[in-house]
């Protein structure tokens, strides 16, 4: 039977979102990162989420899925979406989620991205270790954490010291203008012919890691084998997705635009400036889009693609909770050890 848990219990009072003072003031007492690493019973090995979102695709698609995986809680900081606020304070998700709003209006919305992220991540952290969760990974509302092996088997098997396990990303592969749910319907991922970033996100140890980047924390790192787990990047998987990232960036300077490091990012930043309607029913955007993107990875070969199919409620594979129904279970019930098959780290890049 799959396991559904919640770290974080639901409570009737609503939870309404917080601004960025209000969470400050609420962690000014939180503990510092400290040399002392973090023992089972002290949390095990629970790892919670961290993220900005705006106008996100299939959001509570995302997190059912990881609150099926196990991932104890999620804080999540909603920019310019306040539709969303209804879905994240529903009773579904209402004591799993921590939730801060606000709004973005700065014309270098590309650049300044980072900086509202390192808020985020720093806020994060600090709850983290109020809450005594021992493991925070970053990722974007386009990416999915996927697992071929319990978290508890990576953790446990990283080198000693390692403050941070970076997962590989894997590009996922669209093959038309939109889908009512882009993590159902793509079933190919690839390394290869990658239009966005390719070097990985990862989880830091809370009582060790600090912010160093949108892909890293401080400190040790350690890669995870792509066979044992991986982040799988939607990246602007729908041309709904696509345009509302974009048009945001429109303002970005050319000069700005120039230190973009991916093309596709540059490029479509310029159409929205050349081309400010995209022509009758947005012809030209959807063309670009279907050219660029759809098109793209058509020459990909067999050996190139990767196929995974996701479910919405996925088996629990981050176990500290499924650790705690053993010990109340009868030892007779407990699984065998020979059911998980051991982790490899052996992975270069």
């Amino acid at each position: 039977m799959k396991a559904l848990w919640r770290c974080f219990a639901s409570t009737s009072k609503k939870c309404q979102p917080r601004t960025d003072d209000a969470v400050t003031e609420a962690i000014t007492e939180a503990a510092e990162p400290s040399d002392a690493r973090l023992s089972d019973d002290d949390g095990g090995t629970r790892l919670a989420i961290t993220l900005m979102t705006r106008k996100p695709h299939r959001f509570d698609w995302w997190l059912r899925y990881h609150k099926s995986l196990g991932v104890c809680h999620v804080f999540i900081h909603v920019e310019d979406t306040p539709e969303l606020l209804e879905l994240l304070d529903s009773d579904e998700f209402r004591g799993f989620v921590t939730v801060t709003s606000g709004e973005d209006a700065s014309p270098g919305n590309y650049y300044t991205l980072q900086q509202r992220q390192e808020a985020q991540v720093r806020r994060s952290l600090k709850l983290c270790r109020v809450q005594r969760i021992p493991w925070l990974l970053h990722i974007d509302d386009d990416e999915i954490l996927h697992l071929d092996v319990p978290f508890s088997a990576i953790a446990h098997h990283a080198p000693e010291g390692v403050s941070s396990l970076v997962f590989i990303n894997l590009e996922a592969v669209p093959h038309r203008l939109g889908s009512h749910c882009a993590f159902e319907d793509i079933t190919t991922f690839t390394l290869h012919k990658m239009l966005a970033y390719r070097n990985g996100k990862a989880a830091g140890r809370t009582s060790l890691a600090r912010w160093q980047g949108p892909h890293r924390f401080s400190g040790e790192s350690h890669i995870v084998s792509v066979e044992d787990a991986c982040v799988l990047h939607f990246e602007s998987c729908t041309y709904e997705v696509w345009r509302n990232k974009f048009l945001k960036h429109r303002h970005t300077d050319e000069l700005a635009t120039r230190d973009i490091p991916f093309a596709f990012y540059r490029d479509s930043i310029s159409l929205f400036q050349s081309d400010p309607t995209g022509g009758p029913a947005e012809a030209r955007w959807a063309d670009f889009y279907l050219k660029r993107k759809v098109a793209h990875y058509r020459s990909l070969h067999t050996w190139q693609r990767r196929r995974l199919r996701l479910e919405p409620e996925p088996p629990q594979m981050i176990d500290a909770a499924e650790r705690r129904e053993r010990e109340r279970a009868p030892p007779a019930a407990a699984p065998c050890a020979d059911e998980r098959r051991d982790a490899r780290h052996d992975i270069s890049l």
